[in-house]
């Protein structure tokens, strides 16, 4: 996936790079992240948000946001539940109801 890395000595994944609002953002930080291909129908990696950033990427104003987080096996193989796009580029589908099992605090 484009943009994902991850740090051995800490554990954790972080990718980038999202065109968010800053409320957005912030609200994710302790919600969960799920990564699907631009045409698959469920996620192949994700986990509990801990952290974000800004990355400036080209002429961009405000930069992207990266996200870190923890690796999740309820995170794998779980359903698109955000806006759905006719085209399958790399998209954000937005902020979800938090609704999933694992995803309680």
């Amino acid at each position: 996936m484009r943009g994902l890395s991850f740090d051995a000595q800490s554990g954790l994944y972080q990718i980038g790079w999202w065109d968010l609002s800053d409320d957005d953002a912030t609200d994710l930080v302790g919600g969960w992240i799920y990564l699907h291909a631009p045409t698959s129908i469920t996620s192949e990696l994700g986990g509990r948000v801990r952290s974000f950033g800004r990355s400036q990427i080209g002429s961009l104003p405000k930069g992207l946001f990266n996200f870190v987080f923890d690796f999740s096996p309820a995170a794998r193989n779980v359903e698109w539940r955000g806006r759905h796009f006719a085209d399958t580029q790399n998209r954000t589908g937005g902020l979800v109801p938090a609704d999933l099992l694992h995803e309680g605090p």
